[in-house]
Order: structure tokens, then sequence, then C-alpha cells
């Protein structure tokens, strides 16, 4: 069966190539190839609060379930990462080897709440949300796990611009919007009612489309 197929039996939902999934992702400036900018956002904004001062810490945290290790951040930032990163394995995704860098200062992540290099498989994350954590991590795994096909499979059904062109606008870009996804989809805050034509259901189905799976937080 096919993925449009299945996404229209479990949320239903009817994707077509030209019906975009809503984008919650918002313009930025263009930024280096292989380097991702998690920026404004409207996945749950009102978690958006200031990073209180801490003591850098420059040993590395304990080695988390997978090949993933916490530098730095205040005592809350780190548990943040250590449960995002469970968010992801409790999804049955698998976390790539990864470092995380927490900091608390924005200018960490030149000017944006994080950043990540697939060149050097590494996050900075500059404040204590759990959504951006979640969708920087998600760029790793989209890195990762989604073949070139899958990739473009994503921006066609969704109408994107590319998957991740220099060119493309930020908010155009179907690598930030499936990262979006993913992060909106591991928030442990869950959903029991939506509308099946609705903004939650166009994520259901775009995290079905990337994942193969149900989104954690919409309850049976």
């Amino acid at each position: 069966m096919s993925y449009l197929r299945t996404i229209t039996n479990l949320v239903g939902v009817s994707l077509v190539a030209t019906a975009a999934f809503t984008s919650f992702a918002a313009p930025l400036e263009g930024v280096a190839s292989g380097t991702h900018r998690y920026a404004a956002s409207g996945i749950d904004a009102t978690e958006r609060k200031p990073i209180e001062p801490a003591a850098a810490q420059d040993q590395a945290a304990p080695v988390l379930p997978t090949e993933t290790t916490v530098f730095g951040g205040t005592a809350e930032q780190r548990e943040i990462a250590t449960w995002a990163v469970q968010r992801f394995e409790d999804a049955g995704l698998d976390v790539p080897a990864l470092d995380i860098h927490l900091h608390q200062d924005l200018a960490d992540c030149k000017g944006n709440r994080g950043i990540y290099n697939s060149g050097l498989q590494r996050i900075d994350v500059c404040v204590d949300q759990r959504n951006v954590v979640l969708h920087e991590i998600a760029h790793a795994w989209s890195h990762e796990n989604l073949s070139a096909a899958q990739r473009s499979e994503y921006v066609t059904v969704g109408g994107f611009g590319s998957w991740d062109d220099p060119d493309t606008p930020w908010s155009n870009k179907g690598s930030e919007d499936a990262a979006d996804t993913i992060a909106w989809a591991l928030l442990d805050e869950p959903i029991t009612m939506f509308s099946a034509d609705g903004p939650i259901a166009r994520r259901a189905a775009a995290y079905l489309l990337l994942t193969g799976d149900h989104a954690p937080r919409i309850s049976a």
C-alpha cells in the first residue's frame, strides 16, 4: 500500500501533490550548506523563556542510550536534551551518533535558538525549549534516515520548493517542515480530538509519511 493511501486510511486526510502541509517555519536569511538554524517558530511558542544564568560545564554529560553526548548547559537544559533523545528512542526513531552542545547565549548559536551541522553531526542549542532540541535532533535523524527518494516525495506531496536548497526560502524548505513535524509529534502533550481536515491532521499525515508510523502524541 502506498504512503499516500496509508495516510488517507489512517488519518482521513486526502493528500495530493499540490496540497502543502501546514508549515510553521519562519523565513530566515540564507545559511551555509549543511547547517540548519532554528529561529522563530510557531510550535508551542508558549514554552519560550529566558535561560537562568549558570556556570559553564566543560565536561561531557554521561553518554545517553544512543551514541549521543551532551556538553555544557544548565541542569534544566541537560534534562531537556536527555528527555528529547529518549522521546526519539521511545518513538522507535534511532538517534544517530550526535554531539549536543548547550549554551546560554544566542551568540553561540549565531543569533539563533539552535543549529544543526550535518558535517560535524553536532547540534548547538541556546535556549531551554523542548521543541527546539527536538527540532534539531530531527534534522540529524532526517539526514541519516531519509533517502533521496523519501525527501523528494515529501517535497512533492507537501508542495515545497526543495528539500534544502540554499536558494529556497526557509519557509519553503521541506527539511525545515519535516523537522518541525517530528518535533511537534514527539512533544509529550497528548492530542485526543482534532478535525480530519485541519492542521493537526496534516501534521499527523506528514509524520506518517516521514516515519511510517503514527504521531506518538495523538491518542488512539
